[in-house]
């Protein structure tokens, strides 16, 4: 998948290139500029999101165009980089758009034939065929100690006849997750559909999200989220969503629902901005038009994201994020430990994560100081700068430092600490399980 992703990657900068060429070697015209710009700005006033803006775009543009503002622009990339900041300096909308996209002209061997528009069942699998090969934007599924999961997609299926069956059953199972985390750190948006019916998971019973205020209808509709069907719920779990700053558009309007309907805090980076949705539209043959026309309110805040992105319950580097929301999980998940062994192990879930970090690493003169082999099969060895554990029949691996003389295994399952004699030389390991009260010795015999 990484190859076919990276060769996916390579066409479009590829067709980018090819695009951005064509553009530099096309001088466009004052007639075509103010083409554009006349059919642009009669749109507006009609299918912006917000009226009033929409007349004053209007206006501004016809005045640039009118001052002679776009006569230096040839090329097409630089005229729409001038025109979109144009367009967003009265309202900073992240979607509004004019984009330099060449209309691509298929060869026909019956230049006068009209292919037929394809239905609707038609476009659905011809653009759910390629999704299905990206698995329709869902990544990856991880299970953490303290029985924290976490769930991540990158963008949001248009199409729920055939993605809603690959959520389900991601969903599924995460049944039994105490703790649930939403990764949004990378996703670049999508169907509000799917937001709708991820967000169900979440909710046992039907609830007022907000308002839709769409300009093209000139309505305002109530916005209420659906919960699915009781089998499928989750809504009892702690509940997290990773953000970053190029977290945008539905993705914001998940974390945002989440977060305002007091479902899951939101942790990482402040999203990009952009919550209002709207459609395509093609200008002439070098340029289409991004035109929001509708924009939401929140049933509690009373606006929505536009301009501000989500704010953040827990700030991290985007990074860092999974790991920050592992530790506040684990915090959560320990307060309702129903007796001391339960809250040991929860503490040693959050000492690994707190503490084990690169800056942490032992210098390899001290890490040779434990290696060897001790009583009961136990030994320990050192490869590549890192110390590792093995006994048969018993869960090993690498040993992460917590402080001096301890470590953790299987990120905090096990506590190794290693005892030294009045010379300073070490001739035991105590081992420490996380749900056991008594530790296991084993003095070094080689």
């Amino acid at each position: 998948m990484k190859k076919i992703f990276v060769c996916l990657t390579l066409i479009l900068e590829l067709v980018a290139m090819a695009q951005y060429c064509f553009g530099q070697a096309q001088s466009l015209t004052a007639e075509i500029r103010k083409q554009t710009i006349d059919d642009l700005s009669a749109l507006l006033p009609d299918r912006y999101a917000y009226k009033e803006l929409g007349q004053k775009l209007q206006q501004s543009l016809q005045q640039n165009l009118k001052a002679g503002k776009y006569d230096s622009y040839n090329s097409p990339i630089e005229f729409s980089t001038a025109v979109t900041n144009d367009l967003r300096s009265l309202n900073s909308d992240r979607h509004l758009a004019l984009n330099y996209s060449p209309e691509v002209q298929t060869p026909n061997a019956n230049p006068t034939a009209i292919p037929p528009p394809l239905t609707t069942e038609e476009r659905a699998k011809s653009a759910s065929d390629f999704n299905r090969q990206m698995n329709f934007g869902f990544k990856s599924v991880q299970f953490f100690n303290g029985n924290v999961c976490s769930l991540k997609f990158d963008y949001f299926d248009s199409y729920l006849a055939y993605s809603s069956p690959i959520l389900d059953a991601l969903m599924a199972s995460l049944k039994n997750c105490d703790a649930v985390i939403l990764d949004l750190r990378e996703n670049t948006g999508g169907s509000s559909e799917m937001v709708g019916y991820i967000t169900g998971f979440f909710f046992k019973d039907r609830t007022l999200s907000g308002t839709s205020y769409n300009r093209l209808t000139d309505t305002t509709t109530d916005e209420f989220i659906t919960p699915q069907a009781k089998d499928k719920q989750l809504a009892d779990v702690d509940l997290f969503v990773l953000t970053s700053n190029v977290t945008v558009s539905a993705a914001e309007a998940l974390a945002y629902n989440l977060k305002y309907l007091k479902k899951a805090k939101v942790v990482g980076e402040t999203s990009a901005g952009a919550a209002n949705p709207g459609r395509v539209t093609r200008i002439n043959n070098l340029f289409t038009a991004f035109i929001p026309n509708r924009h939401g309110m929140n049933v509690v805040t009373k606006t929505n994201w536009e301009g501000t992105g989500v704010p953040i319950d827990i700030p991290s580097a985007a990074e860092d994020a999974l790991r920050v929301a592992r530790i506040e999980a684990l915090k959560q998940l320990r307060q309702k430990a129903t007796g001391p062994l339960q809250r040991k192990k929860f503490d040693n879930y959050i000492t690994f994560l707190e503490k084990t970090k690169p800056e942490k690493d032992l210098p390899e003169k001290t890490l040779r100081q434990y290696v060897g082999e001790y009583q009961g099969g136990r030994t320990i060895t050192l490869k590549n700068g890192e110390l590792y554990y093995a006994r048969f029949a018993e869960a090993g691996g690498q040993l992460h430092s917590i402080s001096n003389d301890t470590f953790m295994l299987s990120e905090g399952d096990v506590t190794i600490t290693f005892k030294r004699n009045k010379q300073n030389r070490v001739i035991e390991m105590e081992s420490q399980w996380s749900l056991i009260n008594s530790p296991g010795v084993a003095m070094k015999i080689k």
